[in-house]
């Protein structure tokens, strides 16, 4: 994976300062372990913050941290970045829930981030629960000092206790933590801040101060920002630029690095990459591809997605592919729009169809022996993890895991912005961690076969089978 060194940015790490995370529960405790903690920064980006009881002790968590530290005459930054359509989306809704602490000093922004796609016609067409098709923000990280948590879970109750995802804390990594933040603070240049008067939340709470003069209507929502892809990624290069990398190991090195096994030798390597497809951000995707095609013959790689939706590329990567590949993607009952919506409801049977399609692509192509589907079904939860874990020829246990926001799928690609790690180790106590995740979740899921999709619960709408290749698009 030498490639990925000349595309993203790469920080050491010991792998014995990474820890994976398995449950819900143990993640949403390590959040307010890291708010209790923290000393100097917090910084947060999400989709969007809850409004139930668990998502309430965790802001007031955030507000004794601000109060900690400035009873002992320290400031604490905090830094929370969501998104601005999912942000404001109801009367009580993230901003409400954080409004108390964006006055509480000058070192708290919160942020929300328009996509680029929300303007125009179809911005003004699309009911308000619709809206967030044309593009979010995507991104899960939350910073604590030096420590970084990076997952696909959204900051809401149900993310806290029976909807599983992928959780990853890489401790005492002072660059990383510094990468993280220095992102969310580059994204909030191009992002609507929370002010803190007490005129009405959504006509002046809310006001554009990054690097384009945006006007405003008076009385109004503000306006749509067209970011100019170039400024953006200009902006965002220019910040990967100047992290400061103090770290010295070269490629020969890390090569021998798996004969030790010592807390102080850096035996991991991460590249985190970003991605936002409407302005030409590719590089995830770049990365994902140039990954999967490298994939040799003899070894095996996991793939999950809790909404299945691969771009062409991936798909042709995987039907026409040497390697051996397991897929997982949620059943229709453990997909998180069962029971949404008026439309969104129907999302499961888009995703139903999607599936048998690349199902009888595999058979048609004769892959279907090296490549096999699988559906998680717990009962009573719902499933949103996402990722790769891929393992060398003849290796027990996966060497790279891909951990981050993507779904890999269409929109993750075209519409929203998202942020992921590949995480390449050599040390075989992480290793052992990352097979195990994968087996956990291996634990509660069930093989696809040909029988699966004559059981009622495959049943699709004929309407949705006739536009699923217009709306694939936006899912």
């Amino acid at each position: 994976f030498d490639f990925m060194r000349g595309m993203s940015p790469c920080f050491h790490v010991n792998g014995n300062n990474i820890d994976v995370i398995e449950t819900p529960c143990d993640f949403y405790d390590a959040l307010v372990l890291g708010a209790n903690s923290a000393k100097t920064r917090i910084a947060l980006a999400a989709l969007y913050l809850g409004t139930g009881e668990l998502e309430t002790l965790f802001v007031d968590s955030l507000h004794r941290a601000l109060e900690r530290r400035l009873s002992d005459s320290e400031f604490l930054e905090l830094d929370v970045l969501l998104d601005f359509v999912k942000g404001q989306r109801g009367e009580t809704n993230s901003l409400t829930m954080l409004k108390p602490l964006a006055g509480f000093s000058n070192k708290v922004c919160i942020s929300l981030f328009r996509s680029p796609m929300f303007r125009g016609l179809w911005k003004r067409l699309l009911p308000a629960r619709s809206n967030e098709i044309l593009g979010l923000f995507h991104i899960k990280v939350f910073v604590f000092d030096n420590d970084v948590i990076v997952s696909g879970a959204n900051l809401s109750g149900q993310y806290f206790r029976n909807r599983q995802d992928r959780y990853y804390k890489i401790k005492g990594s002072k660059n990383l933590a510094d990468y993280f933040q220095g992102l969310i603070k580059t994204i909030s240049l191009f992002s609507y801040h929370l002010q803190t008067d007490d005129t009405e939340l959504r006509n002046s709470l809310l006001q554009f101060t990054g690097p384009y003069n945006v006007p405003k209507r008076a009385n109004s929502t503000p306006r749509s920002i067209f970011i100019a892809p170039a400024n953006f990624w200009a902006y965002i290069r220019q910040f990967g630029l100047n992290i400061k990398q103090t770290d010295k190991t070269n490629e020969e090195d890390f090569v021998e690095l798996h004969h030790h096994d010592d807390r102080d030798v850096e035996d991991t390597l991460i590249f985190p990459t970003i991605q936002l497809g409407c302005v030409n951000i590719r590089q995830d995707e770049e990365v994902t591809n140039m990954m999967l095609a490298s994939f040799p013959a003899n070894s095996r790689a996991c793939i999950t997605s809790g909404y299945f939706n691969v771009t062409d590329d991936v798909t042709a990567m995987i039907a026409g592919g040497v390697a051996t590949f397991e897929i997982i993607t949620a059943s229709p009952g453990a997909n998180g729009f069962l029971g949404s919506g008026v439309f969104s409801g129907y999302m499961p049977q888009m995703y139903c169809s999607l599936v048998k399609n690349f199902f009888e692509l595999l058979v048609k192509t004769g892959r279907s022996c090296k490549v096999k589907l699988w559906e998680y079904c717990r009962k009573d939860w719902t499933y949103h993890a996402k990722g790769i874990w891929y393992y060398p020829p003849n290796a027990l246990f996966p060497q790279l895991t891909a951990i981050g926001s993507s779904n890999l799928a269409i929109r993750s690609m075209q519409r929203d912005l998202e942020a992921q790690l590949y995480i390449v180790t050599y040390n075989e106590k992480l290793m052992k961690k990352m097979h195990k995740e994968k087996c956990l979740i291996m634990n509660e899921s069930s093989l696809i076969t040909n029988e699966t999709f004559k059981e009622s619960r495959y049943n699709v709408s004929a309407w949705v089978t006739s536009v699923i290749d217009i709306v694939k698009r936006y899912c």
